[in-house]
């Protein structure tokens, strides 16, 4: 394994640190992007028999879009001098909308969970989700089951609401915790990790936005979410040798080699695309959600798979994970990926600047950038996710306008 990669994950190491010294507040998503990339590198020079070598060059791209990212990040932020106690203008969502929103998803749910049973048919309880994941890979879920698939990502944003707004009563903090229960369970339901994965680091995100110090209990909290998710879906829907029927000890030797991929797998992967980035064929990149919002409204954009090409990254070991580069070096080149990656930066640094300020919106929205920064390793959440960040910025309109009615009956 080359050894650029122990140097290089330091560097972003340090480079997190000075950001977060700098900015204080430890959900600061370009500290989060280079934090993660740097222990990212690091735990592949942990594992250099695992996986094939990477090449220096690799590296200098990844060390690239992470310093791209905090320059973007520094100027998005702004001056540190601006006073982050001044609030935002706007008001805060009434008490009542998060229970009244948490009865709604109490509805909806379970037209969601009998639409999920009749989408995939007669299957046992351990074999469920692996009967889920196999007919969405065929089809994705969303289209499979049509409008009513919009449950999982209402859900979604109903649990990131009841995390933003403070629950100062009983009800509130019943209506949180069904909230976020629901939400978890439904985004399960979708039979991959991604959308489980992203409530969690979102709510994580939104609840230490404001944390100038390492949130210990809230982090070990999250790990351990995302640690029982990961495991219980990797035995169920039977990723690598994990399978209901395998025994315990073989289950958590398979969940951690299936963890370990996961994680660092796509990192290793990107290394055959620097010198021919069509040496996979694509899966659309960046502007795949928007084409297929587009093709929504009538365009004839040409979508390929959204499963990629697997690539061999080890003795037996293969992964179709590949990063967010690979969203758009095939696209666009090194220099316009730099580019785009700074503005990333800078967006996802205001949003959390007012999400700091005491903007409501804009800490629902620091969630998922913030998350999206986190799973930077895996894929592309940003232009990628543009389907959800539009309904998200529906909800938060709605939510708004209820606030003003609200206030101007008051």
């Amino acid at each position: 394994m080359t050894s650029a990669l122990i140097p290089a994950g330091l560097l972003l190491l340090a480079l997190a640190a000075v950001q977060l010294r700098v900015v204080r507040y430890v959900t600061y998503p370009p500290a989060l992007f280079c934090g993660v990339w740097g222990v990212a590198l690091l735990w592949v020079a942990q594992s250099a028999d695992a996986y094939l070598p990477m090449r220096d060059a690799t590296i200098a791209v990844y060390v690239a879009g992470a310093v791209a990212f905090s320059i973007g990040g520094a100027l998005g932020w702004g001056p540190s001098r601006e006073r982050d106690s001044v609030p935002d203008a706007g008001r805060s969502p009434p008490a009542q909308t998060v229970p009244l929103l948490t009865l709604v998803l109490c509805v909806l749910a379970p037209l969601y969970v009998i639409a999920v049973f009749a989408y995939v048919g007669r299957a046992s309880p351990a074999e469920f989700l692996y009967a889920l994941r196999v007919r969405s890979l065929d089809a994705m879920v969303r289209g499979g089951l049509g409008v009513i698939a919009n449950v999982v990502p209402f859900a979604m944003m109903v649990a990131l609401l009841a995390v933003a707004v403070p629950a100062t009563t009983t009800l509130a903090r019943v209506s949180r915790g069904l909230a976020v229960g629901l939400g978890l369970g439904l985004a399960v339901l979708t039979g991959g990790s991604a959308a489980p994965l992203a409530l969690i680091l979102g709510s994580m995100a939104i609840a230490s936005a404001r944390i100038t110090r390492p949130p210990v209990l809230r982090l070990a909290v999250g790990l351990v979410a995302v640690l029982a998710v990961f495991s219980a879906m990797s035995v169920l829907v039977r990723k690598g040798t994990a399978a209901p029927e395998a025994t315990l000890e073989d289950n958590v030797a398979a969940v951690a080699e299936n963890l370990r991929h996961y994680a660092i797998g796509g990192v290793v992967a990107f290394d055959r695309l620097v010198d021919d980035p069509r040496a996979v064929p694509h899966n659309g990149g960046a502007m795949r959600t928007a084409k297929e919002i587009a093709n929504g409204f009538g365009a004839r954009y040409e979508i390929p798979p959204l499963h990629m090409q697997f690539s061999t990254i080890g003795n037996g070991v293969d992964t179709n994970v590949y990063t967010i580069y690979f969203a758009y070096l095939p696209f666009v080149g090194i220099a316009a990926m730099l580019a785009i990656f700074a503005l990333l930066g800078a967006i996802s640094a205001r949003v959390h600047r007012h999400a700091v300020r005491g903007s409501t919106a804009a800490l629902l929205f620091h969630g998922i950038l913030a998350g999206a920064a986190v799973q930077s390793v895996f894929s592309e959440y940003y232009l990628m996710n543009l389907n959800f960040l539009g309904k998200l910025a529906v909800f938060v309109l709605a939510v708004q306008f209820v606030s003003l009615l609200s206030g101007a009956r008051g």
